[in-house]
């Protein structure tokens, strides 16, 4: 069975930040950057899921398992680990033989969230996305909200607490809309101004350039891939059309969140489709999403996931 003292050293670089926050769900090994390129480890009190890009890592899945456990004895020493695996290798993905599938909550700044583990890829929160909801929540009193690619709902609990004055959270999956609902009862906001819809992003922005709406916040943070009414979306693709509709939506001091999350696209190259797409508009890039600390990337690395604030 092989030590792995990465990970003891990922927990090192992340204890002060996961104590001080008081995090239930975070990322303790964030591949190359903790010298374990091709793994990932998320932590959901308790529950580890284990993501893999590189077929060595199944090799000594019981040697992993004990490295984490003794993160584990000293974060909740009461608490038995559970771990879930994720294959995400070329050709093949796919959930691995582990526990049995868990759905409970975890807790974010006061914010209480339904995560599924055991079940796919898709866990219910994006933890990449942390800061931004952070964000969210500080300038969202009194503004209007349109949510796209809703998912869970994630940044629509963070706009309500935050006191928005509404939001419209549209999503083409009633599982993932009711999952939603479900997010804004554990936090006591289902009375709150809120709307959820169930069409393609696309075929709302159409509808909501006519009735003339606007909106003061607007997220943007489509799936790479999908389906949609007319056929499939690509991200990289369809990214500029999806900018434009929502530079339309947006009222004079509005913001946009626009997120990208590939590889495909470099941040520069990002950046560089929102200038153009925004410049019809009036509008620019005023600063990127924060990344959280536990998703740091090694020296010359980009992230997967580019978030630029936009206005």
């Amino acid at each position: 069975m092989a030590d792995f003292p990465q990970i003891r050293a990922a927990w090192q670089r992340r204890r002060a930040v996961v104590r001080e926050q008081r995090l239930d769900a975070w990322r303790l090994v964030h591949g190359a950057a903790d010298g374990m390129e091709g793994l990932s480890v998320d932590d959901y009190r308790g529950r580890y899921l284990i993501t893999v890009e590189a077929e060595a890592w199944l090799e000594d899945r019981t040697g992993l398992e004990a490295a984490l456990a003794e993160v584990q004895e000293e974060l909740r020493p009461a608490f038995a680990p559970q771990f879930f695996w994720i294959a995400n290798l070329p050709g093949h993905r796919a959930v691995l033989p582990a526990a049995e599938p868990e759905r409970f909550e975890v807790v974010e700044d006061g914010a209480r969230f339904e995560v599924h583990l055991g079940e796919g890829p898709h866990t219910g929160i994006f933890l990449d996305q942390r800061e931004n909801r952070r964000e969210l929540r500080k300038i969202a009193k009194g503004r209007r909200c349109l949510n796209l690619f809703c998912h869970t709902g994630a940044f629509t609990v963070a706009a309500l607490q935050g006191g928005a004055a509404e939001t419209v959270s549209v999503d083409l999956s009633k599982n993932y809309l009711a999952w939603l609902e479900r997010n804004l009862e554990l936090n006591e906001l289902e009375d709150k101004p809120h709307r959820v819809v169930a069409t393609d992003a696309f075929v709302y922005l159409k509808k909501a350039r006519r009735r003339r709406e606007a909106f003061d916040l607007i997220l943007l943070d489509p799936p790479t891939f999908g389906r949609g009414k007319d056929g499939a979306f690509s991200a990289v693709r369809d990214y500029g059309r999806l900018l434009s509709d929502c530079a339309e939506l947006l009222s004079p001091q509005g913001r946009i969140l626009t997120c990208l999350n590939t590889r495909k696209i470099r941040a520069n190259e990002f950046r560089s489709l929102l200038k153009d797409g925004l410049k019809p508009w009036g509008r620019k890039i005023l600063k990127p999403g924060a990344a959280p600390p536990d998703f740091a990337e090694a020296p010359g690395a980009e992230p997967p996931l580019k978030a630029f604030w936009c206005g």
